[in-house]
């Protein structure tokens, strides 16, 4: 059955699926066309035309299927075809409207979102009577291709395209607020793909739209004490959405006019003004020009006119009046500038110097409309110096010493000054002392001071305070002073003071730090270690060491040492069987603190030697001979048996006799000495035989008896 036959069966409206199919996957093309030869269909237009997919419904094997025909160019197929019209009617709609195009049997609309593949298209189908469509449930400010095929016999014979956006949701008013009498400022929510906003301001008089590019508007000249009507809407190329919710705002009450002012004295004026029909008070702010400080004074009241008092003299005023509504909201101001004048001089000035604060305290009347005051110090050395208040004292610290000063004060408000009062006089405090030194005579704890003579000081007084928080001092007249016995091993901070004869003391001059001789070290002790020759020394820790240094003097008249900066020493390598004498001394950078009393030590005595052994065969007793050493107090000999007996034998001689031996027995015997603290090591062991003949074994040595 050929595709024209299967068409005058069947009705279009079976095909529509097949035809969604086939526009699903084939692109619209504007400026490059391919066209496939399928049933033998033309090659491909020229480059620049526009080109159409043209399809063609037949039956195959029995299938109904749907196939790309051919291309053609639109100036040669859609001549007289065209979309006439894409208007968004709401956020969610667009309606296309489209020329009629004759003998067709019915319309394809194809709509999808301009540069988005992931979505779907919209196709639909309409009968030949009908060229407009409203497509519903769209995306609102989207931008959509829509493309329209005249369908005649199942082959699009004409094809028109176009693009059109829906237009956006519409905003939400965040709030309105008015600043002033005519002015409104309005905020409102950000809306996707709107390009820009209308607001829409309406009064009983009045009907306007202003346009703004962002969701904060300003609208300005409108009349005040008026109820306007809000409204936001938002616009993009798609047209003008839906209108937000309506809101209404007054504009506030302009400020008063005709405004008079008359002085009343120096420091008073009154203002006068016309009633405004919608004010429901005035508010009056009354601000100093020439200070950067807070409003001097608000005020409100309900009639129209105001005293304003406590003006200070020769002052630019700046006064500013706003209307407030039944709501207590203020609108703008209208301001006035008014300056008041006169300051006459400071009277009864007075000083308080203050020796310990290096300062004098200054005091004086007031005077009338001043605001500020400043106090003048000038030196007999030309030194000036100065301190301001807003009250009638103020003081001037870190004054020179040994000075004559003269004190006057000057009135101020603003930029009106006052003329000088009459001077007060004062002296100040001695010079502190200069080049203090500081030295030390390590041997005797004694400490010297001495420094450069101060101008004005009639007495000196050094201080000097320990690290352990005890506290010393000299007084002189002179120029130096001796400390003596200070502690051992304490740091001091040394300071000197001048002070003259009414009592008043300079600055105390920096401290200078300065260390006596440590401290003697103390519970020195001395043990040896028996099996090695190892001497270890330890004492209390000393005040003010920083290092120690033994000494060990061997009775063999050698001497031995070792440093630290702890409070033990070892030495090693020591000979046997000698006694010591230890002595510790502690340093710090510069001095010594002498020797310790002592403590006494001796190593090990030494290991026996040249031990032979001589045996009486008849009687089987034996003797065991060795050479003298010192340090050995006494000596014990132990002999071992071949049989496992023992014999011990104890002397403080060289020699020691071993009675009632067995016959024919071999015994072994060693050697060895002690001090009564430690043991030497034994001797290198020498053998023994009793029996009818008698074998001593001394160096290989064998004799007959």
């Amino acid at each position: 059955m050929t595709g024209s036959s299967f068409a005058n069966v069947m009705k279009v409206s079976e095909y529509v699926g097949l035809v969604e199919e086939v526009l699903a996957k084939v692109s619209y093309c504007q400026s490059e066309c391919w066209a496939p030869r399928i049933f033998g269909a033309h090659s491909a237009p020229p480059r620049s035309a526009q080109c159409i997919h043209v399809i063609k419904i037949h039956e195959e094997r029995g299938q109904q299927k749907v196939s790309i025909l051919h291309y053609n160019s639109a100036n040669q197929i859609t001549t007289g075809f065209a979309i006439t019209e894409i208007t968004s009617v709401a956020p969610s709609k667009l309606k296309v409207s489209w020329t009629p195009f004759s003998n067709v049997g019915y319309y394809i609309l194809d709509l999808r979102i301009v540069k988005n593949t992931r979505k779907l298209p919209f196709t639909v189908i309409t009968p030949p009577f009908i060229t407009t469509k409203t497509y519903q449930r769209l995306r609102a400010g989207v931008l959509y291709n829509v493309t329209v095929k005249a369908v005649r016999h199942f082959t699009a014979v004409a094809t028109a395209w176009r693009t059109g956006r829906t237009v956006p949701l519409s905003p939400k008013l965040l709030s309105l607020e008015s600043n002033s009498s005519s002015v409104i400022i309005a905020k409102w929510t950000k809306v996707w793909e709107a390009d820009r906003y209308l607001l829409n301001v309406k009064s009983s008089t009045r009907n306007f739209n202003l346009t703004f590019d962002n969701t904060r508007g300003i609208v300005s000249g409108l009349d005040p004490s008026t109820l306007y009507t809000i409204t936001v809407f938002a616009a993009n190329s798609g047209g003008v959405g839906s209108p937000s919710k309506t809101r209404h705002i007054v504009t506030l009450v302009q400020p008063p006019s005709d405004i008079k002012v008359t002085a009343l004295n120096q420091s008073a004026v009154r203002l006068d003004w016309n009633l405004l029909a919608k004010a429901f008070k005035y508010e009056i702010t009354v601000h100093e020009n020439s200070m950067e400080r807070p409003d001097l004074t608000t005020t409100r009241t309900f009639s129209n006119f105001i005293v304003v008092n406590n003006l200070a003299i020769c002052t630019d005023y700046t006064i500013t009046l706003k209307s407030l509504n039944d709501f207590n909201l203020r609108g703008e101001s209208t301001s006035i500038y008014y300056t008041t004048e006169g300051i006459k001089p400071v009277q009864n000035v007075e000083v308080l110097y203050n020796c310990a604060a290096d300062s004098v305290k200054v005091s004086w009347n007031s005077s009338p409309g001043a605001t500020i005051y400043r106090a003048i110090a000038r030196s007999s050395g030309g030194v000036i110096q100065y301190c301001t208040a807003s009250t009638v004292t103020c003081q001037i610290p870190e004054l020179q010493c040994s000075e004559h000063y003269s004190v006057t004060v000057i009135a101020q408000a603003d930029k009106c000054n006052s003329s000088e009062s009459l001077a007060a006089t004062f002296e100040t405090k001695p010079c502190s002392p200069q080049n203090f030194q500081v030295s030390r005579d390590c041997h005797s704890s004694s400490v010297w001071t001495s420094w450069e003579a101060s101008g004005g000081a009639f007495l000196y007084k050094v201080t000097a305070q320990a690290s352990d928080g005890t506290n010393d001092e000299c007084n002189t007249r002179g120029t130096s002073c001796l400390f003596t016995f200070f502690d051992c091993g304490l740091e001091y901070e040394l300071r000197v003071v001048s002070i003259s004869k009414n009592q008043c003391k300079s600055n105390i001059s920096d401290p200078t730090t300065i260390r006596t001789a440590p401290c003697i070290p103390q519970n020195v002790k001395a043990s040896t270690d028996c099996p090695s020759d190892f001497l270890t020394i330890s004492w209390k820790m000393a005040l003010g060491a920083l290092s120690y240094e033994t000494e060990v003097v061997g009775t063999n008249g050698n001497k031995y040492n070792c440093s630290s900066s702890t409070t033990s020493c070892a030495i090693s390598g020591l000979p046997c069987g000698i006694g010591f004498i230890v002595f510790v001394i502690a340093f710090d950078n510069q001095c010594n603190s002498g020797r310790s009393y002592y403590d006494i030590t001796e190593t090990a005595p030494c290991q026996p030697q040249n031990v032979h052994s001589r045996v009486d065969c008849e009687t089987n007793m034996a003797v065991v001979i060795w050479s003298k050493f010192e340090g050995a107090i006494s000596h014990v000999v132990s002999v071992n048996g071949s049989d496992g007996t023992q014999h011990l034998c104890t002397s403080t001689d060289t020699s020691c006799w071993l009675p009632d031996l067995k016959c024919g027995q071999v015994y072994v015997a060693t050697v060895s000495a002690s001090n009564y603290k430690c043991n030497s090591s034994q001797s290198s062991p020498v053998y023994i035989k009793t029996g009818n003949i008698c074998i001593v074994m001394d160096k290989i040595k064998i004799e007959s008896t």
